[in-house]
């Protein structure tokens, strides 16, 4: 079945807030200002209203049995279910955004109110990605569930206004860089502190060989420098691999593995204060320890390997000789190329990022190996097309 078209732009787009995802994911406007509006749920409100009514006029089983505090009791269930449901039918709310500002006018029990936020008062336009537990949603789905949102970010979360929210597809970018070409505000990221890191509108349609080119992203990466340990360069046929090991590299990683050790030392010492009888002590101690042991040992061999190919960038998690993991992104359309978060976990990884797609690679490593890792994929992206380079211009090529 052929999607829905888009909304046009130039009129009041109505929107059930039960079905918000599923119709800002198709509001694409095309001129501003651009209004959208959020209705109630006319079945919600009736059914509330209909259930007050219910709770409150249906007869008293046995009225020699009713208590003394029965009737106000139910009396104030019924008003309580009549006065939601009223209140969800009053509630709407009007967004409209244009060059000048936003204003936001909502209807409520004392009528219409609203408040207009100026333009010059966001900081840009920023694209994130949610995790929706499953245990938070009300239909039976397995797994949680990842939700893309582009929005006008403020310094006050109440000003805040979705301009877009869809289930994960990886479109939230080109969504986020339309908006901030029709509004003339940056695009916004998050990099590893949380901080935000905004992109001129006039740098959104530049991928990163050009951006090197024009001289607005400075290169300071020496490909004979040898790569800080745990990574390391190597070549595989005519391509370069960036390998990092999953173990621990820094003194303060082994307290993490030492933390999970400590049930199992615990049971063990309680074993042994109490002699020979505890021996299911024992026992969960032992397979505790073992168990921390192989997570270790399956952490230490796990091997992230990111390949520099002549057409783009190939990000692998291998286990011995298992593939675990695999990503793809073409390096022509590469826009960005930064130290943030992974999607899921919100750990340090290198992010790859355009409008057809996201890498993320070695989540979890040190800050300083996503820097050099960050360098040299910017090193490898700007001289990517031109002929082919000795060994020792590779990265780690002067070892």
């Amino acid at each position: 079945m052929d999607p829905p078209p888009p909304y046009a732009g130039d009129t009041i787009v109505r929107i059930s807030m039960s079905r918000l995802g599923t119709s800002l994911a198709r509001w694409h406007p095309t001129n501003l200002p651009a209004t959208y509006e959020l209705q109630p749920e006319t079945a919600l409100t009736v059914m509330l209203v209909a259930l007050g009514l219910i709770v409150g006029g249906a007869p008293w089983p046995d009225t020699t049995a009713m208590p003394v505090w029965g009737l106000p009791v139910r009396l104030a269930v019924a008003g309580s279910l009549i006065l939601w449901g009223i209140g969800r039918g009053l509630d709407r709310r009007q967004v409209t955004i244009s060059r000048q500002g936003v204003t936001v006018r909502r209807r409520g029990w004392l009528g219409w109110r609203q408040w207009h936020e100026p333009l010059s008062n966001y900081a840009g336009i920023l694209a994130e990605t949610m995790v929706v537990p499953r245990k938070k949603r009300y239909y039976p789905k397995q797994g949680d569930m990842l939700f893309e949102q582009v929005s006008l970010h403020h310094r006050e979360r109440r000003r805040r206004v979705v301009l877009w929210w869809d289930r994960a597809a990886g479109r939230h970018r080109a969504v986020q860089e339309r908006w901030a070409r029709l509004l003339q505000v940056p695009a916004l990221e998050r990099d590893v502190h949380g901080e935000l890191v905004a992109r001129p509108p006039g740098e959104l349609n530049l991928t990163v060989r050009e951006a090197v080119a024009q001289g607005r992203v400075a290169l300071s990466f020496d490909p004979r420098q040898a790569p800080p340990a745990p990574l390391q360069a190597e070549q595989v046929g005519e391509h370069w691999e960036i390998v990092c090991r999953g173990g621990c590299v820094t003194p303060l990683q082994y307290l993490r593995p030492a933390a999970w050790a400590l049930p199992g030392v615990a049971l063990l010492a309680l074993a042994a204060t109490h002699g020979g009888g505890m021996v299911r002590c024992t026992i969960a101690g032992l397979l505790w320890l073992a168990g921390v042991a192989v997570a270790e040992t399956v952490r230490r061999a796990t091997r992230h390997r990111l390949t520099l190919r002549a057409d783009g960038l190939d990000a692998r998690r291998v286990l011995g000789g298992r593939e675990l993991q695999r990503c793809y992104l073409a390096g022509g359309p590469v826009e960005s190329v930064w130290v943030g978060r992974s999607q899921i976990g919100q750990r340090p990884c290198l992010v790859v990022a355009g409008d057809h797609g996201r890498l993320e690679w070695g989540e979890g490593r040190p800050l300083r190996v996503l820097e050099w890792a960050r360098e040299c994929v910017l090193w490898h992206l700007a001289r990517m097309g031109e002929p082919a380079r000795s060994a020792a211009d590779k990265p780690g090529g002067g070892l």
